[in-house]
């Protein structure tokens, strides 16, 4: 038992680096992409404001325009909330490991832990 807590108390591995990287390289492309939306639909506006309203038909194409870059802007943002969403979310720390390792015979002999719960707990302390 006291082994299995020094084994949890150890850094957690953390991903490939290079996955790791290219998660970041992407969300960095997404950054930008998203400033470049937002300049894009800020420029729109502007000429949009900028128009004569007495010119029904100019005005109508540059409002068009500007709806169109807003919602590339909040296409965008959509991706990023995906690709943050998609990130592994980051493991329980250390501590509550610990607690949780002290309590393991007791979770283990318990009726009411199945065989595919006693699979996670071997699979969780194998990584």
């Amino acid at each position: 038992m006291e082994s299995l807590v020094r084994a949890l108390s150890l850094p957690q591995p953390l991903p490939p680096r290079g996955a790791r990287e290219r998660r970041d390289q992407v969300r960095d492309a997404l950054s930008r992409d998203l400033e470049a939306a937002r300049y894009a639909a800020d420029r729109a506006f502007r000429q949009y404001d900028a128009a004569d309203p007495a010119n029904r038909l100019v005005a109508s194409e540059l409002e068009a325009r500007w709806n169109s870059a807003l919602a590339h802007a909040a296409e965008v943002e959509a991706k990023i909330t995906m690709h943050d969403a998609a990130m592994p979310a980051p493991l329980a720390d250390p501590a509550s490991l610990g607690v949780l390792a002290s309590n393991l015979k007791t979770v283990w002999d318990a009726p009411t832990t199945d065989a595919r719960l006693k699979k996670r707990i071997v699979r969780t302390l194998i990584q």
